[in-house]
């Protein structure tokens, strides 16, 4: 799978902003959006205020790589780069609750609670 240049990686992302929204995981491993926004997250926009530098202003915002889009159950599945994911590789994001080995390792990690930053 050729992985596209940061530029073009950059663009798959649509712009809505959901991934920037607190997520809470149900004991059943669904995952439920909340409406708790990203404290640099402009709602009405749905854009960062501190873009250029997320990862340094905001512990909890999150890289998003291929590997990491693959493990991230929590993102939505009309996310950009989810479907570039699917398009390459037939990935699904998984449709049946999440086990509770990986319900804890997302809270142990925080990934219940985690914004991811593109």
């Amino acid at each position: 799978m050729a992985v596209p240049e940061d530029t073009t990686w950059e663009a798959l992302c649509r712009r809505c902003g959901r991934c920037c929204f607190e997520k809470r995981i149900e004991e059943d491993g669904t995952v439920v959006e909340t409406d708790q926004a990203c404290r640099y997250l402009d709602v009405a926009s749905r854009r960062c205020k501190v873009y250029h530098k997320r990862f340094e202003v905001e512990e909890e915002c999150i890289r998003l790589d291929p590997q990491t889009v693959r493990d991230a159950f929590w993102l939505p599945r009309d996310c950009g780069y989810v479907a570039w994911l699917d398009a390459q590789t037939g990935y699904q994001p998984a449709q049946k609750p999440v086990s509770k080995k990986r319900q804890k390792t997302a809270k142990r990690r925080g990934t219940a609670r985690k914004r991811s930053g593109r």
